[in-house]
């Protein structure tokens, strides 16, 4: 049977225009009941918590996140579905103007690259780019700095 783990979607901003899209997304992940509060009276700031959601493979949160994306303008969003004893977390971002954001994260929510990873992206940098100007290139999307700093004004 497969391990089940807590999947939390919080929204920094949202519009009411938004509400039937993140009613269609939940819907089509078969979260609508435990997330319910996201769409029907949707506080920002607060984390909407589906307690049991199988992770089998990792990509539950990235289809949501992308359907999240594809049905709504104007939401921004953090969704973490935490890791369990066999599998890492997986963490996404969104902020309207950013690009969706993915990465591995820790039992606290937070975001991380693994050496290796930064290493390889560091590797495939045109001849010549130091770390310095990766950093201003790619490097904010790569590693999420981007919609991580637009999600944190909006925290603010």
């Amino acid at each position: 049977m497969p391990d089940r783990t807590a999947l939390t979607l919080t929204l920094y901003a949202t519009h009411d225009s938004d509400r039937d899209g993140i009613r269609a997304a939940l819907t089509a992940q078969g979260l609508e009941d435990d997330l319910e509060g996201a769409f029907t009276n949707p506080v920002l700031g607060d984390g909407y918590t589906a307690e049991e959601v199988v992770m089998d493979n990792g990509t539950e949160h990235r289809t949501l996140a992308e359907a999240l994306v594809t049905h709504t303008r104007h939401t921004a969003f953090e969704l973490v579905h935490y890791p369990d004893r066999t599998h890492l977390g997986r963490y996404a971002a969104y902020a309207p103007g950013h690009d969706l954001y993915f990465a591995f994260c820790d039992v606290d929510g937070d975001p991380y690259s693994d050496d290796k990873e930064v290493a390889r992206w560091l590797a495939s940098a045109p001849k010549g780019m130091t770390v310095a100007d990766w950093l201003t290139t790619q490097g904010p999307g790569l590693l999420g700095t981007s919609v991580r700093a637009a999600l944190a004004e909006l925290r603010a």
